[in-house]
């Protein structure tokens, strides 16, 4: 009936202007901020008090190329009119930037405008897993698509560092388990592992690394697919090195084969839902996921953790080698490495900034950085087989 075909579309363009609120993205034009949507609803008016209120001091444009509108903001004048036609000039090419990231959204998005904001270069992303991106990395080494690869473990960056260029960094300043002062990439953030589990469905939780490999959570382990994603490795490699014994490896396989998840976003879900009792993740990615209420709960490894850092690099060969390493030293500035603390709730490299409160007191095991480097292709490639294997 006519309600309820008002009420879809109530629904439906406020949804749409809900997501645009979130994932617009605006480039400097002649000193002013533009951005062009195609939405299937008339969404300006409902975005206008979020936009005119962010940047309030800013002028700005939104052009709706679907509806012929745009939406128009100077420090305290809004305006939507009538625009048949607009465009966006192209970047001059010493003026652009492509970032392969391995970072959610909600991580990326607000550094990449920032530093958009303050150097007016122009950055397109490309998202996806730690792994897969750096094999496109290599694949693409006669001719680099990419400037800078942002995420991902330092060992994982490590095991692809033939592929990067030297940078500056501020290393002095860097905690000393954080400045990889003979290698070419920066760390970003620390990232301890935790064991969580759903405390509506498990009494007795796993105390440890060890506890994963028992039968009695065969098929209940919440794991993704470490060929994709490089947190997923970083747990293989610190379950190995925290109980001493690479056979520990082919027993954690007979708890997962056949239930591996695609992605790590898929982990703190699939436990939370009560799909899996357990699983293993970052611990930053468990503290955001209480916070939101969801049916969780952490365990810190009686073996001690990994909080191996994830970090940034310059591609070789690049094409935008200056602005690349421009972004490099913008994500170790004291204001981005504050936002890892408060907002992302990691810890930061900065020694500055990195004896704060982000996460509780743990222990860590003795990880090695270079082993785990070395001897990551050979992990991969023995986990793959171990999926494939006939279940016990």
């Amino acid at each position: 009936d006519t309600v309820s075909t008002l009420r879809k579309a109530a629904f439906s363009a406020g949804h749409e202007a809900h997501l645009l609120t979130g994932f617009l993205r605006f480039s400097e034009q002649n000193g002013t901020l533009a951005a062009i949507i195609t939405p299937k609803n008339r969404v300006l008016p409902l975005i206008l008090e979020h936009f005119s209120s962010r940047f309030n001091a800013e002028t700005f444009l939104i052009y709706d190329k679907t509806h012929h509108m745009a939406l128009v903001h100077r420090p305290g004048q809004d305006a939507i009119i009538p625009m048949e036609h607009f465009s966006l000039e192209e970047p001059d090419e010493t003026e652009r930037l492509v970032v392969y990231t391995s970072h959610k959204e909600e991580v990326y998005q607000p550094i990449v405008e920032e530093f958009e904001r303050r150097t007016g270069v122009w950055v397109q992303v490309v998202s996806g897993g730690t792994t897969e991106l750096l094999e496109r990395i290599a694949a693409e080494a006669e001719a680099p698509v990419a400037d800078v690869m942002f995420g991902g473990g330092v060992e994982s960056l490590l095991a692809y560092e033939d592929y990067f260029a030297p940078c500056d960094a501020p290393r002095a300043a860097m905690l000393e388990s954080c400045r990889f002062e003979a290698h070419r990439f920066v760390a970003f953030s620390r990232l301890p592992l935790v064991i969580i589990y759903n405390p509506r469905l498990v009494s007795s939780p796993p105390a440890g690394f060890a506890d994963l490999l028992e039968s009695r959570l065969r098929g209940r382990i919440a794991f993704a697919n470490p060929g994709v994603s490089g947190s997923s490795f970083t747990v293989l490699a610190t379950l190995i090195q925290a109980l001493g014994d690479e056979g520990a490896l082919g027993r954690f396989a007979d708890n997962v084969r056949g239930h591996e998840l695609s992605g790590s976003g898929e982990v703190v879900s699939a436990v939370a839902a009560g799909e899996m009792r357990v699983g293993v993740t970052l611990y930053e990615t468990a503290k955001k996921r209480m916070l939101a209420g969801e049916h969780i709960a952490v365990v810190w490894p009686k073996e001690g953790t990994s909080a191996v850092p994830d970090g940034a690099a310059i591609v070789a060969g690049c094409a935008h080698g200056e602005n690349a390493q421009a972004f490099l030293s913008f994500i170790l500035s004291e204001d981005v490495q504050r936002r890892v603390e408060t907002v992302y709730a990691r810890e930061s490299v900065l020694t500055a900034l990195g004896t704060g409160d982000s996460a509780p007191a743990f222990e860590l095991c003795d990880y090695d950085i270079d082993w785990a480097a070395a001897h990551q292709r050979e992990i991969l490639k023995r986990w793959q087989a171990l999926m494939e294997e006939d279940a016990p």
